[in-house]
């Protein structure tokens, strides 16, 4: 079975494998998926809604986030707990909320007020990187991990099932734009797979053109939403490593 939602708006902190010790934003709905991919991999199950643009009654009110972040905030900066990272992540795609941008300058504020020094992160499925309002607020953050996991359209439609409107190429464009990008790259086998030979050559030739600062190589580690998505060997990926850093690619195995 795959993990329940988030069910508030800020969580953890929890233990990431890529983050170390990151206290998680949501700012999606708490009962609701809302992603503009369907992943067959995803770790929360299917997506509810699905789509590039989503009404705004669909999330949580901008006051009441505001209101939660600070609360957490302030409490953390009088316990010492340390924190590694602040991330945008949760039940889906955080970039669709209609008022991300006003989101970030809060987040950017409250962390300069109460919790100084943390950077901000973001784990975004790259979706929206065509659009200027959400590239001007991403550039704010200060890790931006986005996803590519296949070298080609088709596969990129069998493997991240985009909703309407979402283009491969528009998003190799967007990521190529933005600066100092992070990709993150989920590795899978089964019926569907972006370990074969030929999908590994046109990832890397992409991968070479967007020129990230980094590359983050895992494979999953919570059930998915679909069965017959299985995991790759840790051998492999430290194989795939190589052939990156043949390439003059950075790259981290997780």
């Amino acid at each position: 079975m795959t993990i329940p939602l988030q069910s508030k708006i800020v969580y953890g902190p929890v233990l990431s494998r890529r983050l170390k010790i990151s206290l998680g934003l949501n700012i999606l709905p708490t009962t609701q998926k809302v992603c503009s991919f369907n992943c067959i991999y995803c770790q929360y199950g299917k997506t509810d809604i699905c789509k590039l643009e989503v009404e705004e009654k669909h999330f949580p009110r901008i006051s009441v986030i505001h209101q939660q972040i600070e609360e957490h905030f302030s409490q953390l900066a009088k316990s010492s707990t340390p924190i590694n990272y602040i991330t945008f992540a949760g039940n889906g795609e955080p970039t669709l909320h209609p008022r991300f941008d006003e989101i970030v300058e809060i987040v950017i504020a409250l962390r300069n007020k109460w919790l100084k020094g943390v950077p901000i992160a973001i784990l975004s499925n790259s979706s929206t990187v065509m659009k200027e309002k959400i590239v001007n607020s991403l550039k704010k953050l200060d890790l931006k991990i986005m996803k590519l996991d296949a070298g080609e359209e088709g596969l990129f439609k069998k493997i991240n099932n985009p909703t309407k409107g979402v283009k491969f190429w528009e998003i190799i464009e967007g990521l190529k734009r933005l600066e100092n990008v992070v990709i993150q790259t989920l590795v899978i086998n089964g019926k569907i797979t972006n370990s074969s030979t030929q999908n590994v050559k046109r990832w890397v030739k992409i991968l070479k053109y967007i020129s990230p600062t980094r590359i983050q190589l895992y494979t999953i580690s919570r059930p998915p939403s679909s069965s017959f998505v299985k995991k790759v060997p840790r051998s492999f990926l430290f194989h795939l490593a190589s052939q990156l850093k043949n390439s003059s690619l950075p790259v981290q195995v997780f």
